[in-house]
């Protein structure tokens, strides 16, 4: 996908309803809010003394006092919206919500006032309002579409009320106001739509980046290849995607989201990726900007080649533990660390180069103890992270510290020099409740496969269920790993070759993916073979 065009269609999967609107959209919906309830209040006021001073309008068949009530009712919403409006204590989340209730009922209101007549059709103002409402304000998934249906109902409710009472009302007048109230939702919902669809094909939308194609996907969100239009320089562009969820749900996603590149930006490591920028899409969608990164990660690497030499393996975690190390200093805990998060570039002349990815799941410590704060954004008895490299007592539901991380690394050395996971028979949640109760298989046992026995003591440690018997930092277990007998046997020539032909297969591999793709495109639609049938993160009970 090249063009502009193409880039903004895809963003329009990503923008999520309501709470996520951008702030531009958020606030010009709620000065809107303003000026809708202030002409309501002009134009009630006004037909009230016209009705009962002038007598232009034919008398409605309510009372006197039940419509005096239901005009101070209205007026007194009109003056409640106002004030919220303007209330700089309440978000715009908090009054847009309000407004949806404010359509059904001042609806109700102006189904009543005035009626019409035995010999008089007419279509109130609640139709009017009804069609208006939603075009004014940005379109908030079922609550808008369910507010609509009954703020277009209210006419013929309405009508149905006064029947019972005043059957000089022909019938026919019931069905044409329910025809009419059904129309005016229709056209409503329509128009909404079209303002929506306008709205997420702004080319505003990502500014200078144009979106190519997709690159992954995890449980924090999907990235994608994209361009900076102006210095045609490549970059990753994370966003959420759309899903139908509770919007509870979706906000904590988002605040990991925000947490995710507000953290990243702020890491300065040469191993950590870095970030470029972060925003909103003028249609609500979250994303952020990092670097682009050519090679793979360390899963795909063990999925290529298999358990790596112990060499290159404690190479590789060495550079790791650089960027861990500052996180923590920063008072950072990842609690997400596994192969697929540490990503493998060459830069420059340096082969062989890590990038630790995700910092979606980061969770903030003190820095003058141990004690963990804020350690979930997910519910009260949930936890979130990958069961294959939990920590025990992240198991457990305990106050963690970046000795947690230190576990997660022990796995991951594990699997690099191994190829198996620390339980491998095991699965979810039975696999994260043995992180917490049984002892792992020393890598050493595992067959095929001559681990050190340095190395074996090391992972063994990191693997411990105790925090104090763990290498008690990221710094303190990378001057372990290159005290090892194996750290420096794995040199840059070596490295230089790997990477030769690495970058060989892969453009032979991107030459028959572009043929074998073409093909299909001739024969017919491109099928999407990525495999997602690999968990990324879950919540345990």
């Amino acid at each position: 996908m090249s063009s502009s065009s193409d880039s903004q269609a895809i963003l329009s999967r990503f923008t999520h309803p309501g709470f996520s609107l951008s702030p531009a959209i958020a606030k010009a919906a709620r000065r809107s809010l303003g000026v809708i309830a202030a002409a309501l209040f002009i134009m009630t006021t006004v037909g009230y003394l016209l009705t009962h001073f002038v007598a232009i309008y034919e008398a409605p068949q309510l009372d006197s006092l039940t419509r005096q009530i239901i005009t101070a009712i209205a007026l007194s919403m009109d003056l409640l919206l106002i004030f919220l409006v303007n209330r700089k204590s309440l978000d715009d989340s908090q009054v847009l919500n309000f407004a949806y209730v404010y359509q059904v009922l001042r609806a109700g209101t102006l189904a009543l006032t005035p009626m019409p007549t035995a010999g008089n059709i007419s279509i109130s103002w609640a139709l009017i309002l009804v069609v208006l409402f939603p075009m004014l304000l940005p379109s908030d998934g079922r609550r808008s579409i369910v507010a609509t249906i009954l703020a277009g109902l209210t006419q013929p409710i309405a009508l149905l009320c006064i029947h019972v009472f005043d059957e000089s009302l022909p019938a026919f007048q019931l069905i044409y106001s329910a025809f009419s109230g059904g129309i005016a939702v229709v056209t409503s919902l329509l128009g909404a739509d079209l303002v929506r669809r306008y709205q997420n094909d702004s080319p505003r939308d990502l500014g200078s980046y144009e979106l190519k194609h997709k690159l992954g996907a995890g449980g924090m969100g999907e990235v994608w290849a994209a361009t900076h239009l102006f210095l045609s320089r490549p970059a990753a562009i994370k966003l959420i995607p759309r899903k139908d969820e509770p919007a509870s749900s979706a906000q904590k996603k988002v605040r990991r989201f925000r947490r995710e590149a507000q953290v990243t930006s702020n890491l300065t490591s040469p191993h950590t990726v870095g970030v470029f920028d972060y925003g909103i899409t003028n249609a609500g969608a979250y994303y952020y900007v990092m670097e682009y990164l050519d090679g793979l990660d360390l899963q795909q690497l063990i999925r290529r080649d298999g358990p790596l030499p112990v060499g290159r393996a404690v190479h590789l975690l060495d550079q790791t533990c650089d960027s861990v190390g500052e996180a923590h200093e920063a008072g950072l805990i990842h609690r997400d660390l596994k192969p697929g998060n540490l990503f493998l570039v060459r830069r420059g002349l340096r082969y062989d180069y890590v990038k630790v990815l995700d910092f979606g799941l980061v969770g903030l410590q003190s820095a003058l103890s141990n004690q963990t704060i804020d350690t979930n954004i997910t519910a009260q008895g949930m936890m979130t992270g990958t069961p294959a490299y939990m920590s025990p007592e992240m198991v457990k539901g305990d106050a963690i510290d970046g000795r947690a991380d230190i576990y997660a690394l022990g796995c991951v050395l594990y699997f690099l020099v191994t190829g198996q996971l620390v339980f491998p028979e095991l699965r979810g949640l039975q696999m994260a409740m043995a992180h917490a109760h049984e002892d792992p298989r020393a890598p050493n046992l595992q067959p095929k496969y001559e681990i050190p026995d340095d190395l074996n003591l090391l992972i063994m440690m990191c693997l411990a269920k105790s925090p104090l018997d763990r290498p008690q930092s990221a710094l303190e277990l990378r001057q372990l790993l290159r005290e090892l007998d194996c750290y420096k046997s794995w040199t840059d020539k070596d490295a230089q070759n790997w990477w030769d032909t690495y970058q060989q297969d892969s453009a032979q591999e991107r030459m028959r993916e572009a043929v074998r793709r073409g093909e299909q495109v001739i024969a017919g639609p491109v099928l999407d073979t990525e495999d997602d049938t690999e968990a990324d993160t879950v919540e345990l009970s």
